[in-house]
């Protein structure tokens, strides 16, 4: 029977089976399938186009990953978390190394990415532009002091989330200027702010170059930076941001 389904009949298979199990069984049918045979584990992660992974943060996971990244050439949708058992301490350069892995194991199919480690560096951004190219939902954490020209890199995207954290190495040898200014109007749509203080003056660069956004979340925000103005939102999300919410109601008029 095996030898009568062709490949491409297979992949198409794999691809309407659930990744999450059901109620009634302790495993998917979605991982019941890759131990049929090898022939059958190397579709069905070729024919993957949607990942989630816990990751303990540990240096060999940076190789492992790659290696395991290698096995899947047809992602559109690639999540990275660290795993809540362990405990975290990690560096920008160790995210910085998962973000470059990234860069190198996918390519333009990436279309979301949400990589819910630490901060990092405006140079692993800047290669994973380069890298993936069609990106249209980004979530990341990056330091202070906030330098987000890099965002202009990403001209298809659609989606923004942006945790903002203390990291004063994270930004001390990129040798960007904090004051250049986005050429290009972006595209963002959408866009989630969290952990935004008033003096986080590089969200500017955003409410300036963003004419089309239409849905604004900001959580745990004290601040919104130098926004001067918030017209043309369709939809806006305060969470946890008692101090400014009379702030950004005066700067939506």
């Amino acid at each position: 029977m095996d030898a009568v389904l062709c490949d491409e009949l297979l992949q198409e298979i794999f691809t309407r089976l659930p990744a999450k199990p059901s109620s009634s069984s302790s495993s998917s049918s979605s991982l019941s399938v890759c131990l049929v045979s090898k022939r059958w584990l190397h579709l069905y992660r070729t024919s993957r186009t949607s990942l989630s992974l816990k990751l303990i943060p540990h240096n060999s996971v940076v190789s492992s990953l790659s290696s395991f990244l290698s096995h899947y050439p047809s992602l559109s949708s690639l999540s990275l978390a660290f795993s809540s058992s362990e405990p975290i301490t990690t560096t920008t350069s160790f995210c910085d190394s998962l973000l470059l892995v990234v860069s190198s194991s996918c390519n333009s199919k990436l279309k979301l990415l949400r990589f819910l480690g630490g901060p990092v560096s405006v140079n692993s951004l800047l290669s994973l532009s380069r890298a993936c190219n069609s990106l249209t939902s980004i979530t990341v954490s990056v330091s202070r002091p906030l330098f987000l020209n890099w965002v202009a890199s990403f001209s298809c995207l659609k989606e923004l989330s942006l945790y903002a954290c203390d990291d004063f190495d994270c930004y001390r040898e990129t040798g960007l200027r904090l004051s250049e200014e986005i050429d290009a109007e972006l595209g963002l749509e959408s866009l989630s702010l969290s952990g935004i203080r008033s003096d986080d003056f590089g969200v500017g660069l955003l409410w300036r170059s963003c004419k089309r956004l239409k849905k604004l979340q900001l959580k745990s925000c004290s601040g919104i930076g130098d926004g001067k103005c918030l017209q043309g939102l369709l939809e806006v999300e305060l969470r946890t941001c008692r101090s400014i919410v009379d702030v950004v109601l005066l700067k939506l008029g």
